[in-house]
């Protein structure tokens, strides 16, 4: 086998399932295995929760001071 083909059967291998999810986030039926229509009831759901919105609010945050506080640690690690 090629290395490009190689390539390629790894990156439909990895995204192939993020695919399925975006598309089933879309069925109408609860069920994974039947498709029921497309609909944006979902979504409609999901941004009326509070919990989500707030999560969402909140959320950004935590990954920027987590990465400021292992650069810093890392940085200091290697002075010492």
């Amino acid at each position: 086998i090629s290395q490009r083909i190689y390539i390629a059967l790894i990156i439909i291998f990895l995204y192939a399932p993020i695919l399925v999810l975006i598309v089933l986030s879309f069925n109408k039926s609860k069920s994974r295995s039947k498709w029921g229509g497309f609909t944006f009831d979902w979504y409609k759901r999901l941004f009326q929760n509070e919990n989500i919105l707030n999560a969402l609010v909140c959320n950004p945050f935590a990954p920027k001071s987590l990465a400021a506080l292992i650069t810093f640690s890392s940085i200091f690690s290697n002075v010492l």
